[in-house]
């Protein structure tokens, strides 16, 4: 649930602040490392550009081509995540409702706390 943050805000507030913006970068870094990296993605197929030791940015020994499947395959990925976990957090809003009460009365939940709202 990488983009439970930024869908909760989108849900819940209606805008997203900057401090999702993590949910969005990590999302991001993942996927990018399943398709470039891990060759988690027909489309690129069972090739793996690692990221260069300096920085987090893949090496590039592929094609301009090449560069956009990826971030095409990377955005696709990342759309239909966000568009899944925001059907869970409207689906489960309720049950969001009652562990953010429960979360400001208590400042700090448990498995217990959970348990209690979510059900076994």
């Amino acid at each position: 649930m990488t983009l439970g943050g930024w869908a909760a805000e989108q849900v819940l507030i209606g805008t997203i602040s900057t401090g999702a913006q993590d949910d969005l970068e990590k999302v991001t870094k993942m996927i990018y490392a399943q398709v470039a990296v891990y060759g988690f993605s027909e489309k690129v197929g069972l090739l793996s550009f690692p990221p260069s030791e300096d920085s987090f940015e893949t090496s590039k020994p592929y094609s301009s081509k090449t560069s956009a499947i990826i971030d095409n395959e990377v955005r696709d990925r990342v759309n239909k995540a966000y568009k899944h976990t925001i059907q869970l957090i409207e689906e489960y809003k309720g049950k969001l409702a009652e562990i953010a009460k429960l979360l400001l009365e208590k400042e700090v939940l448990h498995q217990d706390d959970l348990l209690q709202v979510l059900g076994a």
